[in-house]
């Protein structure tokens, strides 16, 4: 499910913030609000999309599957809060949408609540001589990630952690 609506007052995109400080502040803004309404923020991304630049927020709902309405009203709250804060100069599109199937993995949580899933995990460097892990999660040992690739056991820092993301492949 996605739902997405054009803001932003300019039609020239200038960058006076980096793409990270962007989310991060996105991130900071919007995530009380969406705590509020009952929802999770698992993953926001400020992309250009085919010549156009969007803020794209993934969030779960504590108590099951997200629906279009849950994206059009949360939406509707990140828009006020987004436009207050004045996070994105310029025209921008935000998307919110549920995490999907590939959902990413951020925060030791996730990597803990997804044992035992298939998933992908890449590193900014190598641990253990590889970049990039496909196997089965198993949880956490502190701060790292605990991934199984074809029966070996790695432990990759998640510090380290460029992208993360389930596979249901």
């Amino acid at each position: 499910m996605r739902f997405f609506i054009e803001v932003g007052r300019g039609v020239a995109h200038f960058f006076i913030m980096s793409v990270m400080e962007i989310v991060k502040k996105a991130e900071a803004a919007t995530s009380p609000v969406l705590a509020e309404l009952g929802y999770a923020l698992v993953d926001v991304e400020y992309v250009n999309d085919h010549g156009r630049w969007v803020l794209r927020f993934y969030i779960e709902r504590n108590d099951g599957a997200v629906s279009i309405d849950d994206c059009a009203n949360v939406s509707r709250s990140l828009a006020s809060v987004l436009d207050v804060e004045n996070i994105v100069e310029g025209r921008y599109s935000l998307e919110v949408s549920s995490p999907g199937l590939d959902r990413p993995l951020k925060r030791p949580e996730d990597f803990v609540r997804f044992t035992g899933s298939k998933a992908r995990v890449r590193t900014t460097t190598p641990v253990g001589g590889r970049s990039n892990f496909y196997g089965i999660l198993h949880g956490m040992q502190g701060t790292d990630i605990l991934i199984n690739v074809d029966g070996a056991e790695y432990k990759v820092p998640i510090d380290l952690l460029s992208r993360a993301r389930i596979e249901y492949k």
